[in-house]
């Protein structure tokens, strides 16, 4: 049985007959995959599911080295390769990791998790629709509420943010507005930063732009005091979009571009795109 990354990619790569470089055309540099193959560096996630579905792995030889098996199953749908992926908006990627695991050993808690991200991540790949969506959402509420508080809040939130994304803003804002003052008691920094990003995100769609600002300013404030970079490009990009659209263009253009370090750091090519771009815009205007 293969037990690791670096001989899983060799070998399936010798078997498709495929040399290094024609492995790597499109995903990488040849020399990372001969890095990977000789042990010396292990892939990012996004990176190691694009070279699976080059070499068409089949997703159990992928469970047994993520550990993805029934035998050491133990709270896999919390590890930081699910985080990882839910927090780059890897869907497609994720929704893969979510099919290998075998939710008949989970626990109560770790079935109910499991269920709202594959509810998210069938509704962002376009496998379920709206109504749909909601209905799995909603119904997870009540499971959750008395005794899993914390995924109640993220469940809401989910609820939110969906309604959101399709202009259903008095729907958005009366999800969100019921727990803010359950996220601003959370011990769960991400999960606050998470919730300030998602509803200054709404308030910005609704067109209200001094509650937007407020609450984008909060998550800034918040990431800075905990010296961390979880969501701050998204967050920067976010005032820089609110300040854009109050007329504060240096000001958008500083957030902007502080945004793009970020984004590079983290190599979030398309929300980097998308910040590069508003530069232009916000430049053009001046």
């Amino acid at each position: 049985m293969i037990t690791d990354i670096a001989t899983l990619i060799k070998t399936k790569r010798k078997e498709k007959g495929l040399t290094q470089k024609e492995l790597a055309e499109g995903i990488c540099a040849q020399a990372v995959i001969s890095k990977i193959e000789k042990n010396e560096t292990t892939p990012s996630v996004d990176l190691f599911f694009k070279l699976v579905k080059r070499l068409d792995i089949d997703m159990s030889v992928v469970s047994e080295i993520f550990e993805l098996t029934n035998a050491i199953h133990h709270n896999r749908v919390y590890s930081d390769k699910v985080k990882q992926l839910l927090y780059m908006r890897d869907y497609e990627n994720l929704v893969y990791v979510l099919k290998a695991l075998d939710n008949t050993s989970m626990t109560t808690e770790e079935l109910l998790y499991y269920d709202w991200l594959l509810a998210i991540t069938d509704y962002m790949t376009k496998q379920v629709n709206l109504p749909e969506t909601i209905q799995k959402l909603e119904k997870l509420l009540p499971q959750v509420k008395n005794h899993y508080f914390q995924l109640y809040l993220k469940v809401v939130s989910a609820i939110a943010s969906i309604y959101s994304e399709n202009h259903e803003d008095e729907l958005a804002l009366q999800y969100f507005e019921s727990i803010i003052d359950d996220y601003q008691v959370s011990d769960d920094f991400r999960d606050r930063v998470t919730f300030l990003y998602s509803i200054s995100r709404a308030y910005f769609v609704k067109g209200d732009m001094t509650n937007s600002l407020t609450y984008i300013s909060r998550a800034i404030d918040e990431i800075l005091e905990k010296k961390s970079i979880y969501l701050l490009g998204d967050s920067l990009l976010m005032k820089a979009y609110v300040l854009d659209e109050t007329k504060l263009y240096e000001e958008a253009k500083k957030y902007c571009r502080n945004a793009i370090t970020i984004f590079e750091l983290e190599n979030k090519e398309l929300l980097k795109n998308m910040a590069q771009k508003l530069l232009i815009d916000i430049e053009e205007k001046i």
